[in-house]
């Protein structure tokens, strides 16, 4: 008697009612294509960060740990849209990479392992 059962459904299975059935159609899956990737992550040493659109410097590119030191990101500019980072000299745990892409900032969290 509530109104849930009341309402009329159509199941894919045709168990119930016996009419004719409709499937609803499934979306395609849609990749993401990623803005910006960091890679390998969790990594021992070098990380590459690649971005798709502006251009990355040097010079505005910070490395944190979780508590907020900062570190020399020492980075190696590959191209505009992409740069290497070492982190060997780092002890084990998670850092973030704050670079400046345009007029944004986008942080990355990589794991040193």
């Amino acid at each position: 008697s509530s109104k849930k059962c009341s309402s009329t459904q159509t199941l894919s299975s045709g168990a119930v009612g016996g009419g004719s059935t409709e499937e609803t159609p499934t979306p395609a899956l849609q990749t993401i294509d990623p803005v910006a990737t960091v890679y390998p992550n969790p990594a021992k040493g070098l990380v590459t960060i690649q971005i798709k659109d502006g251009t990355l410097s040097a010079d505005n590119i910070q490395l944190l740990d979780t508590y907020g030191k900062m570190y020399p990101a020492n980075a190696k500019i590959l191209s505009a849209q992409s740069l290497q980072i070492d982190l060997s000299r780092l002890s084990s745990g998670m850092y973030f990479i704050r670079v400046k892409v345009g007029d944004a900032y986008q942080v990355f969290r990589v794991v040193r392992l």
